[in-house]
C-alpha cells in the first residue's frame, strides 16, 4: 500500500488514539512555558526567601572566617562542624529549592496533567545518527526552534537595554556611597529586570504552547480509512456480527421449535401466524407462549403440532394480536385471559372427548 500523505488525514484523532499515545508520553507540551514558570518562581522565590539566605550564608561566613581560622581543629570536631554547615545550608537554601521544584512540577501537571511512561527514556540509537539529526535541523520544527530562539535573544536583548537605560538614571547618584546603598540598588534593579524579562518570555511561552498543541493534533489526524479499521477493532467486523446474529436466530429458533410439541394449543391465522401455548395450572398464573413464527416459521409450528398431535385453533384476530403483544417464554398479557381460557376450555373439552371421558 502507499505511504499515506499528510494530505489524507483529514479525521480528528478518536479517544483510542489520543489514550495510547499518550500512554507513550506522546503529550502537548511546551518547554518554554515550564522555563517562563520556573524563572518567575526562582524570582519569587528569591525575593521572599533571598534575605534570609543572604543573612544565613553571611552568618556562617562571619562564623568560619572569623573564629573559625583560630579555632583548633580535630577530625571529631571537623565532622561536626562540616555536618553543621551543610545543615545550616540545607535549612537556608531548602525553601529556594523547594519554590523552584514545585514550579516545575506544577508546569507540567497544568500542561498536561500526570502521565506516567518510560517510552520517551528509552535508548533510540536512531537519534545518534547524524543524517537524521540534520534532517531534524533542516526541518519545519527546527527553523520554527531557530525562530523562536532569535525572538527570545531580541526580547531579552531589547528589554535588557531599555530597562538598564532606566535605571543607569536611578544608579549614577550613588556613585562613592557604601555598600549598605550600593548593593540594595543593584538587586532592585536586577529584580525589576529579571521580571519584565520573564513576563515578556511568558508571551513566547503562550504562543509556543498553541504552536505545540497545534502540532500535537496534526501528528494525531487519522485517515478515514483508519476510523473505520479502529471502528472494526472496537466494535468488531460488521459482516462478522451480522452471522453471529444470524446464527443466534438460528438457535434461538431451533430451541423454540423443541418446545413446540411441548404445547397445548396452537393458534393460527391460518396461513401467516402460529403461536404454541401452554398452560401448567399451580405453576403458571396465566399460558406461556412457548413459540411464535409468521410466514415460514409459523408453517413449521404447524407441521410440528400435527406431528405430536397438538390441537390447533384457527383465530385471525387472536393470532395477529398474539404475535404482537406476547413474548416467547412469558405469559400471555391480561387482556387474552378471557379469549384463551375460551380456547383452551375448548381443547380440554377435545381431549376428553378423545379419551372417552365424554
Amino acid at each position: 500500500m502507499a505511504d499515506e500523505s499528510k494530505d489524507d488525514k483529514t479525521e480528528p484523532a478518536s479517544p483510542r488514539k489520543r489514550a495510547e499515545a499518550r500512554s507513550r508520553g506522546q503529550v502537548a507540551q511546551s518547554q518554554e512555558v515550564n522555563s517562563a514558570l520556573v524563572l518567575l518562581a526562582s524570582i519569587l522565590a528569591l525575593t521572599w526567601v533571598g534575605p534570609h539566605v543572604a543573612e544565613e550564608i553571611g552568618r556562617l561566613a562571619r562564623l568560619y572566617w572569623g573564629e573559625g581560622l583560630h579555632r583548633a581543629w580535630t577530625e571529631t570536631s571537623a565532622q561536626s562542624e562540616m555536618a553543621f554547615l551543610f545543615t545550616r545550608l540545607a535549612i537556608a537554601v531548602g525553601p529556594l529549592v523547594l519554590l523552584i521544584g514545585v514550579a516545575g512540577t506544577a508546569s507540567n501537571l497544568l500542561q498536561v496533567g500526570f502521565v506516567m511512561s518510560l517510552d520517551p527514556i528509552k535508548p533510540n540509537l536512531g537519534k545518534l545518527n547524524p543524517l537524521e539529526g540534520s534532517k531534524r535541523l533542516f526541518s519545519k520544527n527546527g527553523l520554527i526552534e531557530l525562530l523562536k530562539a532569535t525572538i527570545k535573544i531580541s526580547i531579552i536583548t531589547w528589554i535588557s537595554w531599555g530597562t538598564l537605560s532606566g535605571e543607569f538614571g536611578r544608579l549614577t547618584p550613588l556613585m562613592g556611597s557604601g555598600l549598605s546603598q550600593i548593593l540594595p540598588a543593584i538587586g532592585g534593579a536586577v529584580s525589576r529586570l529579571a521580571l519584565r524579562i520573564t513576563l515578556s518570555l511568558f508571551l513566547v511561552a503562550i504562543a509556543d504552547y498553541g504552536w505545540q498543541r497545534f502540532q500535537f493534533e496534526e501528528s494525531l489526524r487519522m485517515t478515514k480509512e483508519e476510523v473505520k479499521d479502529e471502528a472494526k477493532q472496537s466494535e468488531g467486523d460488521p459482516r462478522m456480527k451480522a452471522r453471529l446474529r444470524a446464527m443466534q436466530r438460528s438457535l434461538g429458533r431451533r430451541r423454540m421449535m423443541q418446545e413446540v410439541p411441548r404445547a397445548d394449543v396452537v393458534i393460527t391465522n391460518p396461513t401467516h401466524f402460529a403461536i404454541a401455548l401452554k398452560y401448567e395450572s399451580g405453576r403458571n398464573e396465566a399460558p406461556v407462549v412457548l413459540a411464535k413464527g409468521q410466514n415460514l416459521i409459523a408453517q413449521r409450528i404447524k407441521e410440528i403440532a400435527r406431528e405430536h398431535g397438538i390441537p390447533m385453533v384457527e383465530d385471525r384476530p387472536l393470532a395477529q394480536a398474539l404475535f404482537k403483544s406476547a413474548e416467547i417464554g412469558q405469559e400471555i398479557p391480561m387482556q387474552f385471559y378471557e379469549a384463551i381460557a375460551e380456547v383452551l376450555a375448548f381443547v380440554y373439552r377435545l381431549r376428553a372427548r378423545r379419551s372417552g371421558a365424554i
